[in-house]
């Protein structure tokens, strides 16, 4: 896949953003070659996103994003794509697409403050998990992450502001007449947003063999060999178990067609 179709399916995945499989596994099966295509199409796309505030389904996805892409690089830690390319590259993107899930000048923007605060926390758990101590003192980590604690502080004071103001403020605030189409796209973002944020993902992510990448295994060894142990020896009643269901097997009717 080139360069351009790349961006292309990209760009119609974040137009039309679900909570499917494919989604997520599109970025995951290419971000190797087209990671820099990916990070612009994220911040281009959320640029153009009107109203600000349907901004907030992009940051959701990119998170789960970088979480996912984390957690592979530190299952697969003799790759060519490395904790240091991602550092280097992403959390200054980071920081972007942060900044473009709330304006200060758009009030109703700051309905998205909460899941930002809440994405820039998951982020840097995932980072502090995943990452090397060392590697979270580079200079682009620290200071980019000073920049974040900045921008959503000052986000929460002038929140706090503008409510007290539309608080004090007796004259009703009147919003510019909004379309029906505009009405419609709203409730669609704001039910996929709400989706996003109360739903759980039931996705497990497996481990892959070390030096087999195509092949997958249900279990770590260490896993399996914690369940294996601290499973008990079959006994008698195991072994009724085990006369019960094929009792039952023997005598059912159902027949595999």
């Amino acid at each position: 896949m080139d360069a351009i179709e790349a961006r292309l399916q990209f760009i119609q995945i974040l137009k039309t953003i679900t909570k499917q499989p494919t989604a997520v596994d599109f970025y995951f099966n290419n971000y190797k070659h087209h990671y820099e295509d990916f990070e612009q199409c994220i911040i281009d796309t959320m640029s153009k996103t009107q109203p600000v505030l349907n901004r907030l389904n992009i940051l959701l996805y990119y998170v789960e994003l970088i979480v996912g892409v984390l957690e592979r690089l530190n299952m697969n830690q003799g790759n060519d794509f490395n904790f240091m390319i991602f550092i280097k590259f992403q959390i200054p993107n980071l920081v972007k697409i942060i900044r473009l899930s709330i304006i200060q000048e758009d009030i109703f923007s700051f309905v998205n403050l909460q899941n930002v605060v809440d994405a820039f926390a998951k982020i840097k758990h995932a980072l502090q998990t995943h990452v090397n101590a060392s590697l979270m003192e580079e200079a682009v980590v620290k200071s980019n992450f000073q920049e974040l604690e900045t921008f959503i502080q000052e986000m929460c004071n002038a929140r706090d502001a503008k409510f007290e103001q539309y608080t004090k403020n007796t004259t009703i605030f009147q919003e510019e007449t909004i379309s029906q189409n505009d009405v419609l796209n709203r409730m669609e973002a704001d039910r996929e947003r709400h989706k996003r944020t109360k739903e759980s993902n039931w996705i497990v992510e497996r481990a892959t063999l070390p030096n087999d990448s195509n092949k997958n295994v249900m279990l770590q060894y260490s896993e399996f060999d914690s369940m294996w142990n601290g499973t008990n020896k079959i006994d008698e009643v195991d072994m009724s178990y085990i006369r019960q269901l094929n009792e039952i097997s023997t005598n059912s009717s159902y027949v595999v067609r």
